[in-house]
């Protein structure tokens, strides 16, 4: 057990960086069931001149052509979670199978009725 005496306290002054300002934001939107997207997109995008912010939709097993189409209206949800949506510069719809089954004026369509 530590005492109180033998825990050092430190003092550090904060130094602020540039941040994320003037920095293209890529909008990630993907599946609740997926845990490995937002790691490979950061790893691909270089963290020194893209920032990568990411919300979840909710996904079901086993995926079925209803719970792919349902995906559309979620996406509009999730669209209005990044705030303020203007900081996005881009929106990222992170499912091959949503995609492939949902036309894609239905997902922009949705990512305009979120904004």
């Amino acid at each position: 057990m530590t005492t109180a005496a033998a825990l050092r306290v430190r003092h550090f002054d904060p130094v602020m960086d540039g941040g994320f300002a003037g920095k293209p934001v890529i909008g990630l939107i993907t599946l609740s069931t997926d845990t490995i997207t937002e790691h490979e997109l950061r790893l691909m995008a270089p963290a020194d001149r893209i920032v990568v912010s990411s919300t979840r939709i909710k996904n079901t097993n086993p995926l079925t052509v209803e719970s792919l189409r349902a995906h559309v209206g979620e996406i509009s949800h999730a669209v209005r979670l990044f705030d303020p949506i203007e900081s996005v510069s881009v929106f990222a719809y992170s499912c091959t199978s949503g995609s492939s089954v949902n036309p894609l004026s239905a997902l922009q369509q949705a990512v305009r009725d979120g904004g």
